[in-house]
This record gives structure tokens, C-alpha cells and sequence, in this order.
């Protein structure tokens, strides 16, 4: 255990020497069991602010007590040891991807009768179509809180510099993929020796990035209608083709790590002109990132554009024995984020905007908020489908097989004997 970290709201930091269950019957305030990454909780992002509002949150709820348990290390596998070493546990923060086993196995308490009869969740406060992205199994099973979508981030400056005019917020009308690719060649740089000093477009060889741009020629990584891998369809190795193409052919992607430059670093550095990334948060973390840079659509392939919505968020433990302070924990968290102080007194119904630009104000939270507002409707985005079974044991060889072929590694036949062989070890794991 002495690489717990265990954060109390009312003191600085301890170390946990031994996990007790809760005590029945207690009197005076319930103490709630809260688990997190580290790197989350000292999260630099201006709407974050975890200490502050665990502060804020017992101010206003003086009948619970939090208890912020922080660790390191993969958080799906510290759940699993948890629950092995009977580690009481009462609410727990994951992501989109580490929340679907989770959720089969039935470790997450659903939450639809809180969100039927809450006031709060019933004035569509908090935006419906974003509280969406937390239903899974048919159960609205997570309360999101950061909203990840799938775009494409770039420099206002390169774009300029390369005489090219931003292309269009709109959905129908955006860039092309021909255009994208001549945008992408343009901001490329090279020096004297012909080394390259900028890539024009970067993205991050892993499971969610491969299936968004496979929509994008009307493919897919996983079916969820026949609960099989499709990436060996047609439209998803046309996909995977163009960027082989880009990657080898046209220089415009790094060549031996395509993701080694797909983060806000690489942008605000100008090691790269464009990336596509879920970084809504960036401009927390760098503060160029606010005014010189902007966010677009993914261009439009055969198949339209699209993207991707994720948002991690927080799950009431199926087996707490306190699942309203729970419910008001997770509540309240959401609201904080939106940018909620005093519960008595909410103001009106503030919609998408709190969480497009909670604190914002600068360029590129503008634009987020108006990418999404176009997007976040009814029936206006596209929501990845998540390999959700047997992610663990399938997935990782369909993209490695994907990422060696757009690096030149391997032809399109490595990918469609992963495939085979992930479908083969899906149908067992599915008792098929």
C-alpha cells in the first residue's frame, strides 16, 4: 500500500494504512468513499478544480464527508484489485473506454431513477443531449463531466502563413477530404537538409482515433448489431489506406510514430500544423491554446463527416450502502462544473455553453461551443461505438495490425488475419 495516496478534504495528504468498510448505524456525518487518478485530481484545467470543490461540496452538504482516495497506474485494474481486497469503495471516476467492462460486470449502480426525480437533472439543467453520453446498455449508468470530442485542432498562424482559409464549422458544408490532405501538405515545413520541422497532421494510433476516421469512409472498427470487429471491411482499409498514403507517400504525417506529435504540445511548439484530438480541456493546459489556435470538423470523406463524443465521468458504486449521498456527489459534481455556486438559487437553464466554455471566454472555447452546439442535438452527432466486450483480450492486436499497416509495416492481409483471429476470441468470450 505504499503507493496509495489518500487525499482528505480537511487535511493536506495521508497514507492509507488500512481500508475499513463503513460502520452501520453510525451517527453524525456519512463518510463517501471517492476514487480518482492523481494526474485527475490535480488536473490543470480552469473548470476542474476538484480541492475547491470538495469544499464547496461538504459546505453544502454538511451531513457527508468525502474521503479522496487518488492512486497511479491503469484505473480498471485498480478497481478489480479493490474489489478483490474488499476495499470499500462508493463512487469512482473513469473514463469511456475503462467504464465498459465495469458496467457489464454490473459494478455500476444505474442512475435513472435519480435522474427521473431530481429537480436539478428534471430542468434540463444540465444539457440532455450531453448527459446522454453517460447512458450505456440501455442505463444511464455514468454523470459525465468532460467532454471529449473527436476534431481537428491547428494554427491559426500556419493556416494563414500557407494562404489557407479555415474551413467551415458546418457539417455539410466543411472541408473535403482532398482539401484536408492539401491543407495538410501545405503546413508541412522542412529545413536546409530537408529534414521535417513541421508534420502538417498528426493523429494518435489507438483504437478511438482508427474507428473515427474509418467513419469517415463509412466504416467502422466493431459492429454492435453483430457484436463483430469490422475493420477489414472495404471502407475501413480505405480508410486506413489514406492515411498509409499520407503517412508514406506524402510526408505529411511523422513517420515512425503518427502519434508522436497529436497533442497540444506539439501544436503550441509548431511541431505540427493539425492533430486530431478529444483535448475540449487544452486551453486549461496551455495558454496559447486559448487565443492562436482554433478547432474544425474531421473533413468530410465518402461517407461525410462525423465525430465522436466521450465523456468520462462519475458511477455510484452498485453496492454502497449510502447511494443518495452518492447520487447527490455525482449531482453535484456535474453542476460545479457547469458553474453552479449556490444550489438554492440556480440560474436559468444555461444549456451546452457550460461545458463547450465553462470559464472560457478565449478563441478556441468560442469555437468549441459553436462546433458542438451545430453538433450536440438530437439527431445531429455520430456517438463511436466502443468495442465494449472482451476489449481487453481482442482489441490491442486489430490496432497494432492497423497501426503497423499505416506505417508501412504490414499490408492490409496483417490486419484482416488480427481481425479473424480477434472475432474467433470474441466468439468465445460471448459463449458463442
Amino acid at each position: 500500500m505504499s503507493n496509495r495516496r489518500i487525499v482528505a478534504c480537511t487535511v493536506a495528504m495521508i497514507v492509507l494504512i488500512a481500508a475499513c468498510a463503513p460502520v452501520f448505524g453510525q451517527s453524525g456525518p456519512v463518510t463517501l468513499s471517492v476514487w480518482m487518478p492523481d494526474a485527475s485530481w490535480a488536473y490543470n484545467n480552469p473548470a476542474w478544480l476538484m480541492p475547491e470543490f470538495i469544499e464547496w461540496f461538504e459546505a453544502n452538504n454538511p451531513d457527508i464527508k468525502i474521503e479522496m482516495n487518488l492512486y497511479s497506474g491503469d484505473r480498471l485494474e485498480r478497481y478489480l484489485t479493490n474489489r478483490a481486497a474488499g476495499i470499500h469503495m462508493d463512487v469512482i471516476w473513469t473514463s469511456t473506454n475503462e467504464r465498459a467492462g465495469l458496467a457489464q460486470a454490473g459494478f455500476f449502480m444505474p442512475l435513472d431513477e435519480f435522474f427521473e426525480r431530481d429537480p436539478l437533472i428534471a430542468a434540463n439543467y444540465l444539457n440532455p443531449e450531453f448527459l446522454k453520453t453517460g447512458v450505456f446498455l440501455g442505463r444511464q449508468l455514468t454523470m459525465p463531466d468532460v467532454l471529449t470530442w473527436r476534431a481537428i485542432y491547428m494554427s491559426r498562424d500556419g493556416f494563414a502563413e500557407a494562404g489557407l482559409a479555415l474551413p467551415s464549422m458546418n457539417a455539410n458544408d466543411t472541408w473535403t477530404m482532398d482539401e484536408f490532405i492539401d491543407a495538410a501538405r501545405r503546413l508541412r515545413r522542412t529545413n536546409n537538409e530537408g529534414e521535417v520541422t513541421r508534420y502538417g497532421f498528426s493523429v494518435s494510433p489507438i483504437d478511438d482515433r482508427f474507428d473515427t476516421w474509418a467513419r469517415l469512409y463509412g466504416g467502422k472498427l466493431y459492429d454492435q448489431a453483430s457484436q463483430q470487429i469490422v475493420a477489414d471491411s472495404n471502407e475501413a482499409l480505405a480508410a486506413f489506406s489514406s492515411l498509409r498514403d499520407m503517412n508514406i507517400e506524402m510526408g505529411v504525417l511523422p513517420g515512425d510514430n503518427i502519434g508522436s506529435k497529436a497533442n497540444p504540445a506539439a501544436l503550441v511548439s509548431g511541431e505540427v500544423g493539425m492533430y486530431m484530438g478529444p483535448d475540449t480541456n487544452a486551453p486549461g493546459l496551455y495558454e496559447q491554446m486559448g487565443t492562436d489556435f482554433t478547432v474544425r470538423p474531421l473533413p468530410r470523406g465518402p461517407a461525410g463527416t462525423t465525430g465522436m463524443l466521450g465523456a468520462p465521468g462519475w458511477h455510484v458504486i452498485s453496492d454502497t450502502p449510502y447511494p443518495e449521498q452518492a447520487w447527490r456527489f455525482v449531482r453535484d459534481r456535474a453542476l460545479y462544473y457547469a458553474g453552479v455556486r449556490d444550489l438554492d438559487n440556480l440560474p436559468p437553464a444555461a444549456g451546452l455553453e457550460v461545458y463547450a466554455a465553462p470559464h472560457g471566454g478565449t478563441d478556441v472555447y468560442e469555437d468549441i461551443y459553436l462546433l458542438l452546439r451545430d453538433w450536440l442535438t438530437p439527431n445531429g452527432f455520430s456517438s463511436g461505438e466502443w468495442i465494449y466486450i472482451g476489449r481487453e483480450q481482442v482489441e490491442p492486436p486489430v490496432v497494432q495490425a492497423i497501426s503497423a499497416y499505416v506505417h508501412g509495416q504490414e499490408s492490409e492481409e496483417a490486419i484482416r488475419e488480427a481481425v479473424s483471429l480477434a472475432n474467433r476470441a470474441l466468439a468465445t468470450i460471448l459463449g458463442r
